[in-house]
C-alpha cells in the first residue's frame, strides 16, 4: 500500500526485522500538549490528511487498531503521517482465519479505542 499519508513498508510484511525511520518535526500527542499552537484551519487540514489516509487503509481491508495522536505524525507544513502498523490486520486474512474472532478487545490503547471495540463487535 502507497499513500503519501501513511508510514508503510511491504517489506515489513516480508521481512520482519525492518527498521523504518520516518523523520518529521513532531506527533499530535506532543502538539496538542503543548496547547494553542494550531489554528482552527490547520486542525481541519490535519483532520482531512487524517481521514483520506484512513480510507485508504480501509479501502484496502486494511484496520489500523491503534489510532492515536501519538501515531500521527506531523511535519512543519501540518503534512500527516499515519505511523505503527504494529497491531494492524487485513479484514480478508481475518475472514480466512474462523477460529479467531475478527476484533479482539484488547488491542488500541485504552482512551483511543473504537467503539465496535468498547462494544465487542464480531465485523
Amino acid at each position: 500500500m502507497a499513500h503519501p499519508g501513511l508510514v508503510w513498508s511491504n517489506l515489513h510484511l516480508q521481512l520482519g526485522n525492518l527498521l523504518l525511520l520516518c523523520i518529521t518535526e513532531t506527533d499530535l500527542h506532543a502538539v496538542i500538549k503543548k496547547g494553542s499552537l494550531l489554528k482552527d484551519i490547520h486542525k481541519r487540514y490535519i483532520l482531512y490528511q487524517l481521514l483520506k489516509a484512513t480510507k485508504f487503509i480501509h479501502s484496502g481491508n486494511v484496520i489500523h487498531r491503534d489510532q492515536k495522536p501519538s501515531n500521527i505524525l506531523l511535519d512543519a507544513d501540518c503534512f500527516v503521517k499515519l505511523c505503527d502498523f504494529g497491531l494492524a490486520r487485513s479484514l480478508c486474512q481475518m475472514e480466512e482465519e474462523q477460529s479467531s474472532p475478527a476484533l479482539t478487545e484488547y488491542v488500541a490503547t485504552r482512551w483511543y479505542r473504537a467503539p465496535e471495540i468498547l462494544l465487542s463487535s464480531r465485523r
